[in-house]
């Protein structure tokens, strides 16, 4: 805890019942009761303004005659904030409860609740934020990319996270800058059940907007593809940007109105051919047949499949945002996706078209379309990896 940071009482906090010995509070927001004695509840209560720890140990000190000793109060105060009875004075409460922290965290980075996020990484150059998103309601085929996050954070440990290489020696990349500085999981969208195209997609939209205005750049785990369509509305609320869509499937059908009801992982890219504040979309990897009409929109250029290097094709001075479906690489490679397109890239391929634009700015992006399977470890493995390089392309290691 930084004692110079700012908290206050959760406004959601509320007391129900006193007696002698102690106060019963309740968190209207969660549903949870909390019994706390006199003195717990008079160091809460110096918390009513927001103040930093050293001015609450002081207002407490100030209205009770018999303080506890000063190590004891502030793991008390820790006790408060663990509790969520104390919060960032300048927290949203709303965005923070939307946010669940996970017990696993991907490659080791820090956990951090959303509203830290917000606080800490603002003064951190190319912050990142990971935020999963389990959510599969807006499949056609398979389902079970819900699953995705957790399964991914479980199996991402014995990936060490460097960014990219400084130096190549006899073939082998050495000298990559560690991430966990600028990197912070933040857990999931929280939710016990998803409505389709409701409350949780509206929270990732906000989520994802309040991040990048404050200069943090979001990592959705998905979940299926539709989640794509949220994470962007977050950042085109207020800001400029392209897209790179690298997917075995086109996921439009030349749809110029598609409503955000009707979205789903196969045309959410009907949603953005009018979008004013999306100037470019680059589509790589895409195999399947569609209407001629969709890949001749003015705003959209479609990249051979034999092209590995793809930074001629980004618009100067403009941030582009990554959509990464696994289905991209052949079913060989990552045959647990729910829509698996035959003939597809090799990884070392992929690899090769992320790291041709490491220079350019990459304002955000997501994975999605994963189906976790026990027996298919290795490639969870592989999506991890091809994770880290895009988390890689947002930090802007210095490779001179």
């Amino acid at each position: 805890m930084n004692r110079s940071t700012r908290y206050k009482v959760n406004p959601n906090v509320s007391v129900i019942r006193t007696s002698a010995q102690d106060i019963i509070l309740t968190n209207m927001e969660k549903g949870r009761e909390y019994h706390i004695p006199l003195d717990m509840f008079t160091l809460l209560s110096s918390f009513n303004l927001p103040v930093n720890v050293e001015q609450a140990i002081s207002i407490y000190r100030n209205s009770n005659q018999q303080a506890l000793e000063e190590a004891e109060l502030l793991e008390s105060i820790e006790e408060l904030e663990k509790n969520d009875l104390i919060v960032l004075a300048n927290v949203d409460v709303q965005m923070a409860n939307s946010v669940a922290q996970s017990t696993n965290r991907f490659f080791n980075f820090n956990g951090m609740r959303m509203e830290e996020v917000i606080n800490v990484g603002a003064h951190i150059p190319d912050a990142v934020a990971i935020i999963g998103m389990p959510f599969d309601h807006n499949v056609t085929n398979l389902p079970g990319s819900r699953l995705g996050p957790e399964y991914l954070r479980r199996h991402s440990r014995s990936i060490v996270p460097y960014g990219f290489p400084q130096v190549e020696v006899k073939g082998q990349h050495t000298e990559g800058i560690h991430l966990a500085s600028k990197v912070f999981d933040c857990g999931d969208i929280s939710g016990h059940v998803f409505d389709r195209n409701g409350r949780q997609q509206r929270q990732l939209e906000e989520i994802v907007r309040k991040l990048t205005l404050a200069k943090i750049k979001p990592v959705i785990v998905g979940g299926d593809h539709s989640i794509t369509y949220s994470s962007l509305q977050g950042i085109l609320s207020h800001k400029k940007i392209g897209l790179i869509h690298i997917d075995a499937h086109y996921d439009g059908g030349g749809t110029e109105q598609v409503s955000f009801k009707d979205i789903h992982h196969g045309n959410f890219m009907d949603g953005f051919l009018n979008e004013r504040n999306l100037e470019h979309i680059l589509q790589i990897g895409q195999r399947q047949r569609v209407d001629q009409e969709h890949v001749q929109a003015e705003k959209i250029d479609v990249v051979p499949s034999d092209e590995l290097d793809i930074s001629r094709y980004l618009r100067e001075g403009l941030p582009y945002y990554i959509t990464l479906d696994v289905d991209v690489l052949d079913p060989s490679f990552m045959s647990s996706t729910g829509t698996p397109v035959p003939l597809g890239m090799h990884p070392k391929e992929l690899m090769a078209i992320l790291t041709s634009i490491r220079e350019h700015d990459i304002i955000g992006g997501d994975v999605v379309e994963f189906l976790p399977s026990e027996h298919k470890v290795h490639e969870a493995l592989l999506v991890n990896e091809l994770l880290l390089t895009l988390i890689s392309l947002m930090t802007k290691v210095d490779l001179s």
